[in-house]
């Protein structure tokens, strides 16, 4: 039972392997932001990766620790982001006006320097996972090298404060599960399903958030109706995150030649 997310990377992994049989695509990401999405190995034994990007979405990100008696912000060793050089300007930028960002809440600080450097560490980061290109959708599928990235998307960076992310709720958190939505007073079924917990409810609980004994769960729908089940991390952090929306909504033909040659 995939969510809307998941659906639109199913989508594009299938459009990919019937507009061009002759190469080979196996998906990895599955909303995992750490990890690429679409593995290419093409006829003439190249490889690399595509990354799938709907109209709106965030696009890395990484951990500042501010240092109150230091008045700068320090990268914190447990990113799984490298240090780019092109870190180093936004940090630099960001201790020029650390009280401005020190005391971030959820709602989070803009990052206020040239657009420029934020299309800049993107090409960093997706280059540094072997990521060439990037599939979106506007009007159509459209195919891109993410060195254009700045033709297509806007970009935006705050500072702000999230959680650590989500997993799988698991088996083991079905009772606290069923004890938070009994608690909100939400007639549900719960079930498993591969290590993955679903919710059968006429209440609309999308995105909705419920805090239970140990843990707060995330609920999202799926294409059926259901709600998928998410266990949020209890670990918050103030991250630099980078969105971006789609801003060209057709493929420039030029770009697709280039990727259909890659092929």
């Amino acid at each position: 039972m995939a969510t809307t997310w998941q659906n639109f990377e199913i989508e594009c992994y299938n459009y990919l392997k019937t507009k061009y049989p002759k190469a080979q695509f196996k998906a990895f990401g599955q909303s995992n932001s750490t990890s690429p999405d679409i593995f290419v190995s093409t006829s003439h034994d190249a490889t690399f990766y595509i990354e799938i990007k709907s109209s709106n979405a965030q696009s890395g990100q990484f951990v500042l620790i501010p240092d109150e008696k230091r008045q700068c912000f320090d990268y914190s060793d447990r990113n799984q982001t490298p240090f780019f050089r092109i870190t180093q300007i936004i940090i630099d930028h960001m201790n020029k006006n650390f009280i401005q960002y020190k005391s971030v809440g959820s709602a989070g600080q803009n990052i206020d320097i040239d657009k420029s450097i934020f299309y800049d560490w993107i090409k960093c980061y997706y280059s540094n996972k072997r990521v060439k290109y990037f599939i979106t959708k506007g009007l159509d599928y459209i195919i891109f090298p993410i060195e254009k990235i700045s033709e297509y998307f806007d970009v935006t960076c705050c500072y702000r404060m999230k959680r650590s992310g989500s997993s799988s709720a698991g088996s083991s958190n079905v009772p606290e599960i069923r004890e938070a939505l009994r608690a909100s007073n939400i007639a549900a079924n719960v079930t498993v399903n591969g290590g993955d917990v679903y919710v059968k409810t006429n209440s609309k609980i999308d995105g909705k958030k419920l805090q239970g004994e140990k843990y707060k769960y995330l609920f999202r729908k799926t294409e059926n109706g259901n709600y998928n089940v998410r266990k949020l991390s209890n670990t918050t952090n103030s991250n630099v995150i980078f969105s971006i929306s789609l801003k060209k909504y057709q493929q420039d033909s030029l770009d697709l030649q280039s990727f259909e040659s890659s092929l």
